[in-house]
């Protein structure tokens, strides 16, 4: 089966000790990381949603990023990456459109997700995976890790939705794009000869993480088992 959370196994097991990610002083090695996206997919599932429901992502590129990717699909859930050029009115329309019932945010959006947290009826969970004391109305990121052990991963996959992404806009409110996760392994499987994947590769996230030009080379980068820099 092709899914999200197979990939990341598939890896896991072609280059477990070598280094996966870092990101401003943290690293992981891909078995370490392995490890968190399984306790944080665990964290999502004790929430109790129904299979395929979504989660969305309202933050600047980071490593709990990537690791959120994947613990999402792992609960058997759709990841809905919202875009931060947006202002309120505009992550407000596609957090609705998507009946969305989960929200990760950092400190750059600390301030818009409580808004978007008290406005939204189907937004039902804020959890913060910023750097500095967690808000009162959500939950840690690292907390969701610590208090959870890892679970074994949903059983969704190939042609059932892995992800919805937001278009633009430019002529209307922006369309939500339903990608299978069949899909995401098909443009993974395509960056690997155009850009040079393997594994002694580093591929550096300068694109943000939210937009299918960093999505693509990153599915790639994890499919070739190389090395993610943030």
């Amino acid at each position: 089966m092709t899914s999200l959370p197979s990939m990341l196994e598939r890896t896991v097991r072609l280059n477990p000790k070598t280094m996966a990610m870092s990101h401003q002083g943290r690293t992981a090695s891909w078995q370490e990381l392995y490890a968190r996206v399984a306790r944080l997919g665990a964290a999502l599932a004790s929430y109790g949603l129904a299979e395929g429901e979504r989660v969305a992502i309202l933050s600047l590129n980071s490593d709990r990023y990537y690791e959120t990717v994947f613990a999402i699909p792992w609960a058997g859930l759709c990841v809905v990456p919202l875009t931060t050029r947006w202002a309120l009115p505009e992550n407000k329309y596609a957090l609705s459109d998507s009946e969305t019932k989960v929200l990760f945010f950092d400190d750059a959006f600390a301030e818009q997700a409580c808004t978007l947290l008290e406005d939204l009826e189907s937004l039902q969970h804020a959890v913060y995976m910023g750097d500095h004391e967690c808000p009162s109305w959500a939950q840690s990121y690292e907390q969701l890790i610590s208090d959870n052990a890892p679970s074994i991963a949903s059983g969704r996959g190939d042609e059932e939705m892995a992800g919805i992404f937001y278009t633009g806009g430019t002529t209307g409110f922006p369309k939500g794009v339903m990608q299978s996760h069949r899909a995401i392994w098909a443009s993974a499987l395509g960056t690997l000869p155009e850009f040079q994947m393997r594994r002694d590769a580093s591929y550096l996230h300068v694109a943000p993480m939210f937009h299918m030009a960093d999505f693509a080379g990153s599915m790639g980068t994890t499919l070739a088992a190389g090395r993610h820099v943030v």
